[in-house]
């Protein structure tokens, strides 16, 4: 009876190592790191300058809008204090009223956007700046 304990005993401590042993063997694959390459960098710089020249075209295009709108305004003003009356009824001038609110509302919007934009474009350049300073 004491050698069939003793053989289970074996056979149990046996088969706890081999499941150990087993254990050791997984493991969590490691993380490869990509590293980029001297032409990824370039070819990210380039797509930078053709990202950077669209928005400035479309900046161009916001501000050649931008200008129109105040050139209307202007030239309403002016005609105003020259003392020319706009000749609409208070229907038209109301309904005008509400699409230059919105023409306004916008334009103020678009100027906290391009300041929050500028915030961040700046915070990137900083932290680019450092890193190339560090190394």
């Amino acid at each position: 009876m004491k050698k069939q304990y003793i053989g289970l005993f074996v056979v149990m401590m046996g088969l706890c190592n081999a499941c150990s042993v087993e254990q050791e063997f997984v493991i969590a694959p490691k993380a490869k790191k990509k590293y980029i390459s001297e032409q990824q960098d370039l070819e990210l710089d380039g797509d930078i300058i053709i990202s950077g020249t669209n928005f400035t075209g479309a900046l161009a295009d916001l501000s050649k809008i931008v200008f129109l709108v105040m050139k209307g305004s202007l030239s309403r003003v002016n005609a105003r204090v020259d003392g020319q009356k706009s000749g609409l009824s208070k229907l038209e001038r109301t309904e005008r009223y509400a699409i230059k609110m919105k023409i306004m509302q916008e334009l103020d919007r678009f100027i906290a956007e391009i300041e929050r934009i500028e915030q961040r474009l700046d915070g990137f350049m900083v932290s680019l700046d450092q890193k190339i300073q560090t190394e």
